[in-house]
């Protein structure tokens, strides 16, 4: 009987072990599901205009301090004194005569407890100017627009070469495309963060290596679910040195997947991954040089995906003719080309690497342009 009891015991022992163990590792794959989860969505909380792509993610969430703001979106960085990255949504309406001359630098104090709160002083005398990540101008309707930009989450440390010259002339192009061609932007736009000096070597202030900036360009009134392959993106990682005031934005156009290897974020994420694929690794579209000729702008060049012909007069594109020529004269036909407002895209992932010559014709006068594709 004894040997009997003992044996029941045994095997219920057994029974409960075994059960534990399969109880400990569903435990343990609930967990990394949903840390799975948490990791792909981050910020499912997150409703914005501003963040409608996709609220940028990185593997570490700990440093990611979600601010939402009429105005725009920012995740803070505390260990940085910086943000990571904002986002905001661009059109024609969110400027306006507002001036920034009105306004201050000021703390945030809505950050929390245990956050060094970063203060005007702080950038005295350091060398480094207070740029703007969203600029004032791009929220000049009205006084509490503008002053949302003067918060110091919303300022990261840029040279005056930088933040006067390159990086500015890069705004002033976008701005363009709002005002000039009635373009919808979403913008994400940050630092790159290597060497980790700090302002005047206090350690509250972290000085970015780099800023890098993206632009997805919609038709007026478009959003995320009009996103397609041919969608134009902007994209640069401008160095934050001296000496480089004067240098075109363009130097510095790149992929959205190198500014996501660069800072570790995934920007794009509400995109549909067979677009997101292409449209983030294709230099194609981004501008790479702007060349004027005439009436017309032609962009990227060189360029790998996309060319963009722009009127800048009031002719309308269906009454011009425009032959593609290889260096040797011979005529190349692509397919028919998007027409759009005043913009005329084609498609040239058909040519092979080399210089081409693009004839514009239109009633007696004809333009003359230069394409190089690259691979």
């Amino acid at each position: 009987m004894d040997n009997l009891i003992l044996r029941i015991n045994f095997m219920v022992g057994i029974y409960m072990k075994k059960k534990l163990l399969i109880l400990c590792i569903l435990f343990f794959v609930f967990l990394n599901f949903s840390y799975s989860q948490q990791t792909e969505s981050c910020y499912p909380w997150v409703k914005s205009i501003h963040t409608e792509l996709g609220t940028p993610c990185d593997d570490d969430t700990t440093n990611d301090y979600i601010i939402i703001r009429y105005q725009y979106v920012l995740s803070y960085n505390k260990y940085l004194g910086v943000s990571n990255w904002a986002a905001w949504n661009l059109n024609a309406n969110w400027f306006g005569d507002y001036d920034r001359d009105s306004c201050h630098f000021t703390t945030d104090t809505s950050l929390p407890a245990g956050f060094y709160r970063v203060k005007n002083s702080d950038y005295t005398n350091s060398g480094y100017d207070r740029g703007h990540i969203v600029r004032a101008e791009e929220r000049s309707k009205n006084a509490e627009d503008m002053k949302s930009t003067f918060l110091m989450t919303n300022i990261i440390p840029q040279t005056a070469d930088l933040n006067q010259g390159v990086w500015l002339n890069f705004e002033y192009f976008y701005e363009d495309l709002c005002k000039q061609q009635n373009k919808e932007l979403f913008i994400y736009s940050g630092g790159i963060f290597h060497t980790k000096n700090t302002l005047n070597d206090e350690g509250k202030v972290i000085i970015p290596d780099s800023c890098f900036k993206i632009v997805v360009v919609f038709d007026r009134g478009q959003t995320l679910k009009d996103i397609n392959s041919s969608t134009l993106v902007y994209s640069v990682i401008m160095p934050n040195i001296d000496g480089v005031r004067n240098d075109a934005w363009t130097k510095y156009i790149t992929s959205v997947n190198s500014i996501e290897t660069s800072t570790g974020y995934n920007f794009l994420s509400n995109v549909p991954d067979s677009v997101q694929q292409i449209i983030e690794s294709q230099i194609g579209t981004s501008v790479d040089e702007k060349k004027e000729e005439g009436n017309y702008i032609i962009y990227p060049n060189p360029a790998n995906s996309f060319l963009n012909i722009n009127k800048i007069n009031n002719l309308s594109p269906e009454i011009i003719q425009i032959k593609f020529y290889s260096c040797l004269g011979l005529e190349i036909l692509l397919p028919l080309p998007k027409i759009s407002g005043n913009q005329i895209q084609f498609d040239i992932t058909s040519l092979i690497q080399g210089v081409y010559h693009i004839c514009i014709f239109n009633n007696d006068q004809i333009m003359r342009l230069s394409l190089l594709k690259q691979e």
